[in-house]
């Protein structure tokens, strides 16, 4: 809890700050989680589900997804880095990531490991994600999901195919192909994005148009980039994004 003035200027000692934490004694260690039930600043009206869900899930074990400075980590994608959502209201607070829901155990993880053609419901009806390790060190991999402008991810910009690029061994850090520390400094859990503008890491924004993967715009990648719909290599000059590991080359294909 934390003093503060309300929305009309009135000072109290005992407004409410949502938040998770661990408290630990010689005996015990126990995670929390602490919401209001008002929204704004005059306990007027009752909370939305945003904050809620993120501190909950938080005290159930998922990690914050919210990036280092200048980055957004993974922005609207994750409820655990913006609980806002894509609409910014905070009543359709954004789905949970892939990874987020498998390190809770909420989403069935299949491994793909052949070629081959394979359907993908979208998120909001299906607990299936799908898992690319081949060619990758231990600890990265990539998650796929189907993210489609439906419950939580109303107000999203452009469904499509969420793909996201998972290194348990990374530093954390902001990087991108034009800071001159990548890939050395990087996310644990990044998006990749499909336009590779890296707006997530470089703090544009926390989510647009041009992220997911979809067969109107840039419907596939690999390691020497983006591909059209007809599988053709389709990236810039410097070949991001890509499904490169970040540790060596690798066939990712």
């Amino acid at each position: 809890e934390y003093g503060s003035q309300d929305e009309y200027d009135t000072y109290f000692d005992d407004r409410i700050w949502s938040h998770s934490w661990e408290l630990t004694d010689t005996d015990y260690s126990v995670r929390y989680a602490l919401t209001s039930a008002f929204f704004g600043l005059a306990n007027s009206r009752i909370n939305r589900v945003g904050a809620p869900v993120h501190e909950i899930a938080q005290a159930m074990g998922a990690p914050t997804q919210y990036g280092n400075y200048p980055g957004y980590g993974l922005g609207y994608y994750d409820v655990m880095a913006n609980p806002f959502g894509f609409d910014g209201t905070l009543f359709r607070c954004g789905s949970m990531s892939a990874y987020t829901k498998a390190i809770l155990g909420w989403v069935n993880v299949e491994e793909i490991s052949t070629d081959g053609m394979r359907a993908l419901p979208s998120s909001s009806d299906s607990n299936k994600v799908y898992m690319i390790k081949t060619g990758y060190p231990i600890d990265e991999y990539l998650l796929i999901e189907n993210r489609q402008a439906t419950g939580y991810d109303k107000g999203m910009h452009q469904p499509g195919l969420a793909i996201y690029h998972v290194d348990s061994d990374a530093n954390g850090k902001v990087g991108h192909p034009n800071d001159g520390v990548y890939p050395q400094n990087h996310y644990k859990v990044s998006l990749i994005q499909a336009d590779g503008r890296y707006d997530l890491e470089t703090g544009e924004d926390e989510g647009d148009i041009g992220d997911l993967f979809h067969h109107e715009r840039i419907s596939g990648i690999g390691p020497n980039g983006p591909l059209d719909s007809d599988g053709n290599d389709i990236a810039g000059d410097n070949g991001y994004p890509n499904t490169q590991p970040y540790r060596g080359n690798s066939d990712t294909s």
